[in-house]
């Protein structure tokens, strides 16, 4: 045993035990996501440490986490809104996650400080929950799920998001890559471009955009195909397909002239892979509401079309081949 430090309490063992257990599944959590597994085992066994070491600072540090992260998840339902059967349990979770952690706070800290004789460092640990706190509000890791803006964004691309822009209502210009819930099934979360603010006239011409009359030089977009389709291809016109509620109100109601126009409060979204993306063609507007925030930065990227686990051993054997990492797109901007 240290000098000066007496053994912890058992709210400081509860918490110790606690870090323990999310890092380990941190840990755990590696061979399907590195980067962020990494970062949870590190962040949550560091804590543990600190903890068993005596340090007071840790026990806050912990304690504001848990109870920060929550408390940052409350603040976007209650911005947001809560639509979704899942977003209210997860909403009741954190409420109660923070209920619990605020009971621990009580009884581990001075415990803590009850263990050393010594005044221990707390500013290395302040700082160090400020910046997890802050960039659990100003950042999110998130993954593109499917390959409707390629070659822009690949699936498997690991991605930060900036969500401030946002939570203070920032509206997205044009161009910018969004990242929102997607309006029919707002569970699920797609990437898409900007392609027309309120008060746009957008219209395609046999895969050619044309904004308020202008055509748009689009070096991102990407055509799969050379096959002129009659809907997709020459937009707005009469769908050759069925299309969602939403998009056939909007082709109802907002096309002017042989051009769409974009209503107040609403972006019209597109992938750039133009022959193999599901937007705002087939489903409609997005709302400031729908979007969660704009990639910044592409981390990682791994190749999952064909990741299967057949057993440990496959994985501790070929780990990279399992992951297909690719290399070329780590730390890049979108």
């Amino acid at each position: 045993m240290d000098v000066g430090r007496a053994p912890l309490g058992c709210a400081a063992k509860l918490g110790f035990w606690v870090a323990v257990i999310l890092g380990c599944l941190g840990l755990l959590t590696i061979w399907v996501n590195p980067v962020e597994g990494a970062v949870q085992a590190a962040l949550f066994l560091l804590i543990a440490w600190g903890i068993r070491r005596a340090q007071p600072g840790a026990g806050f540090a912990f304690l504001a986490t848990l109870f920060g992260l929550p408390i940052v998840g409350v603040l976007r339902a209650a911005l947001v809104g809560i639509r979704d059967p899942g977003q209210r349990v997860a909403f009741l979770v954190s409420v109660l996650l923070v209920l619990a952690c605020a009971f621990l706070f009580l009884y581990a800290v001075p415990e803590l400080r009850r263990c050393r004789e010594h005044r221990a460092l707390a500013w290395p640990w302040a700082a160090f929950t400020a910046v997890v706190v802050a960039c659990s509000v100003l950042l999110r890791p998130m993954v593109v799920p499917s390959g409707g803006m390629a070659d822009t964004l690949l699936a498997g691309d690991h991605l930060v998001v900036e969500t401030a822009s946002a939570l203070l209502g920032r509206s997205p210009q044009r161009g910018d890559i969004v990242v929102f819930r997607y309006p029919i099934d707002i569970r699920q979360t797609f990437f898409e471009r900007v392609i027309g603010v309120p008060g746009d006239r957008i219209r395609i011409d046999n895969k050619q955009v044309y904004r308020n009359g202008e055509k748009l030089n689009e070096p991102y977009k990407f055509h799969a195909t050379e096959h002129i389709d009659s809907y997709r291809d020459n937009f707005p016109g009469v769908p050759n397909v069925r299309l969602y509620e939403p998009a056939q109100v909007m082709l109802d109601k907002d096309v002017v002239n042989g051009e769409l126009v974009v209503p107040a409060n609403c972006f019209f979204a597109m992938g750039d892979n133009r022959d193999s993306s599901l937007d705002s063609r087939y489903w409609g507007f997005i709302t400031k509401a729908d979007i969660i925030g704009r990639p910044v930065l592409i981390y990682a990227s791994y190749d999952e079309g064909n990741r299967t686990l057949a057993s440990l051993d496959d994985l501790l054997e070929d780990w990279d081949k399992f992951l297909n990492p690719r290399w070329d797109r780590f730390l890049r901007r979108p």
